[in-house]
């Protein structure tokens, strides 16, 4: 029997997302992450991302977005650019909701700039007037790749989300991101910590 090994990492991701209300139904929004690696000891990546999104029709979102990424890489340090491109739609029921979202993804860096295609269903339900549980699973689909299309990644999280007041929230969760048809597959443990402000 034909096993691959795996290599397994823990981490931890902080950040702060900022949405910012300048008409009816579309925000600017920006963002702050830092994460790490190596069981939290090392850092692995800074990056920061502005953009818009907006409503149409009450069912879908629409948002567009330009990330700048610093790497801190084994090799040393890098830099690169994203674009991302989200459509979602999500349904209530109740104190349940349902989530679908694509995101297109576009990396600029040296060699081949990968376009990749991520799906997420999301599930979450209201425990409390300001609390939220949730569950999710990510699948990503790598279009633009030396060897042609191929699923490339897959994450798996759960956590909750407490709103503080009108304007603040808090995210606490964990993520299990898995490397797909790799030789030597990774597979990443994380705890994220998020700030929300909403203005």
């Amino acid at each position: 029997m034909f096993s691959q090994k795996k290599e397994e990492d823990f981490g931890n991701w902080y950040g702060a997302e900022l949405s910012y209300k300048i008409a009816k139904k579309t925000y600017l929004v920006g963002s702050l992450s830092v994460r790490t690696r190596d069981n939290g000891l090392s850092l692995n990546r800074i990056h920061y991302e502005f953009g818009a999104e907006k409503r149409f029709f009450k069912l879908i979102d629409v948002g567009f977005k330009i990330r700048n990424r610093h790497l801190f890489n084994y090799d040393g340090y890098g830099v690169n650019q994203r674009l991302i491109w989200d459509v979602s739609h999500k349904h209530k029921l109740g104190d349940f909701g349902i989530q679908l979202r694509s995101r297109m993804q576009y990396t600029f860096r040296e060699g081949i700039n990968p376009l990749t295609e991520r799906i997420r269903l999301k599930l979450d339900y209201k425990l409390e007037k300001d609390l939220r549980i949730y569950i999710y699973e990510e699948v990503f689909y790598r279009i633009q790749h030396r060897k042609g299309p191929k699923w490339s990644d897959m994450r798996f999280g759960f956590g909750a989300k407490y709103k503080i007041n009108k304007q603040f929230s808090l995210d606490l969760s964990y993520i299990r991101m898995t490397e797909l048809n790799r030789k030597r597959p990774q597979i990443m443990n994380v705890v994220q910590l998020e700030l929300n402000f909403d203005f």
